[in-house]
């Protein structure tokens, strides 16, 4: 098995930030975002910034070209360390606004911005109590819930790569990330999943920030954005039926434990809402599962095949021919393991 961490990283990164796309009109995705539960920072005709109600700066930009994910920011603890991994990947600093940043390439080719900006304490809402059978917070007073949901923060982002060891390598000596679970398919060694967390110490963190997955479909699989609770889960669920595409759900999952939502965008892109997930601190270390069509949920209705991306058989045949050219990871054998190994498998 792989190694779960580096003992020596350059830098350790304390969270995922951001997430870029380039879409070809930008107020329209940027309502998307806002109907999911995002405030906007700045709309206009070339570009847009989108952030959570936790959130000091934004963790969804947009720019004005063709249908493209232009790749992510990981923010660092401290201006020191910007510096040291500048220095050490021998790319110059630049100012945003009050963020330093950099500028980085991982081994699939896509874009990683590197930053620290000064951290601000945006007000939070009063989330509306939740009585339980062990809790009753609410007295004399019913659960309306007018306003619209939500987002507090950006979770994690999958992608897919044809380069997994050299992913995982890249990401753990670059910025101290942790494998929190690797997945494998039944008979070989070598992972086809990683979900990876960060390092920080003995404050706990999310189970993954990023996942890894062996693909021939490269680059963004999904972003996912977490609200309050499993209510707002559903509530949202409600105000988005008839407004925007849906994609799975609602469910949970196995690996990391989210109450999630799945929706599409215009351009077919996916992205999740979630509640509810796991947590690790730096002392847990990787666990290892099998991956099947069932092990990405726990409960919930079954992904479906456009979910999986597997409902055109003509576009599956040609990711075959480019992905197969790509990929350091798929070999004809290891791909057919992969389809079968991702049969849907009837879950309940």
């Amino acid at each position: 098995m792989l190694p779960d961490r580096d003992p020596n990283p350059i830098v350790r990164a304390v969270a995922l930030a951001a997430v870029h796309f380039s879409r070809p009109d930008v107020p329209s995705a940027a309502r998307f975002f806002e109907d999911l539960g995002l405030e906007p920072v700045q709309v206009a005709k070339d570009s847009a910034a989108l952030r959570g109600c936790a959130e000091s700066r934004p963790s969804v930009r947009l720019k004005r070209g063709p249908a493209a994910f232009d790749g992510i920011t990981l923010q660092l603890a401290t201006m020191d360390d910007i510096r040291t991994l500048a220095n050490a990947r021998s790319v110059p600093v630049k100012r945003d606004g009050e963020a330093l940043i950099i500028q980085l390439v991982d081994p699939n080719g896509l874009p990683v911005r590197a930053e620290w900006s000064p951290e601000s304490s945006p007000t939070l809402p009063t989330p509306i109590g939740r009585n339980s059978p062990v809790s009753t917070v609410r007295v004399n007073r019913q659960a309306h819930e007018a306003a619209p949901v939500k987002v507090y923060r950006i979770g994690h982002a999958q992608l897919g790569t044809g380069r997994l060891e050299r992913t995982l390598n890249w990401y753990q000596k670059t910025f101290g990330m942790i494998v929190s679970d690797f997945q494998v398919i039944q008979g070989q060694s070598v992972p086809i999943v990683a979900f990876m967390r960060f390092d920080r110490g003995d404050t706990p963190t999310d189970h993954h920030s990023l996942a890894f997955g062996s693909a021939l479909e490269l680059g963004h699989g999904h972003t996912a954005f977490e609200v309050y609770d499993a209510g707002e889960v559903l509530r949202a669920h409600a105000a988005l039926a008839d407004r925007h595409r849906h994609a799975w759900g609602i469910g949970r999952h196995d690996q990391g434990s989210q109450i999630f939502d799945y929706w599409r965008d215009d351009e077919g892109s996916c992205f999740e809402l979630y509640a509810d997930g796991d947590v690790f601190d730096a002392h847990h270390r990787a666990g290892v599962s099998a991956f099947t069509g069932g092990s990405i949920y726990a409960w919930g209705p079954e992904p479906t095949a456009a979910f999986l991306g597997i409902d055109n058989p003509l576009r599956v045949a040609r990711q075959v021919v480019s992905g197969l050219l790509k990929s350091d990871d798929l070999t004809v054998g290891r791909l057919v393991a992969l389809l079968q190994a991702s049969r849907i498998t009837g879950r309940a």
